[in-house]
């Protein structure tokens, strides 16, 4: 784009009232474009500006919406926090039932071999695991 005005002056550098004339006409189509855009910035398609207050209500809204999210979200986590615990007593539980039938296996086998009771081959997959 820049050679394209470089190529022009040159051309019109032989004839430097015409130059003339053509910056003239661009500048005053610049000014005609900054004109009509003021113009149409204030009358914005009515004959008045927008007041203040007419905005207000709009405003209004999106905060009641903001709050009524913020309102369902403090429930959300109430929720979540109620079954975090719930998911804790569970696994708790769990692992308590877990130790209790560890402990009565190995009381069983003691029993057994204090008894002199023959013992099943080992399964190999507790062989596996350690047990």
């Amino acid at each position: 784009m820049f050679e394209l005005l470089d190529n022009a002056l040159k051309a019109l550098s032989a004839y430097p009232p015409l130059a003339a004339f053509g910056s003239l006409v661009v500048f005053a189509g610049a000014i005609w474009l900054m004109m009509r855009g003021e113009r149409d910035r204030k009358t914005n398609g009515n004959s008045a500006p927008i007041p203040a207050w007419a905005m207000y209500g709009p405003v209004h809204d999106v905060m009641i919406s903001i709050h009524h999210l913020s309102e369902q979200s403090r429930e959300a986590n109430k929720i979540l926090e109620s079954i975090e615990e719930l998911l804790r007593d569970w696994v708790k539980d769990s692992a308590k039932e877990q130790r209790e039938q560890t402990q009565l296996l190995e009381n069983i086998r003691n029993n057994q071999e204090m008894r002199g009771d023959p013992q099943p081959p080992p399964n190999p997959r507790n062989l596996k695991r350690g047990i």
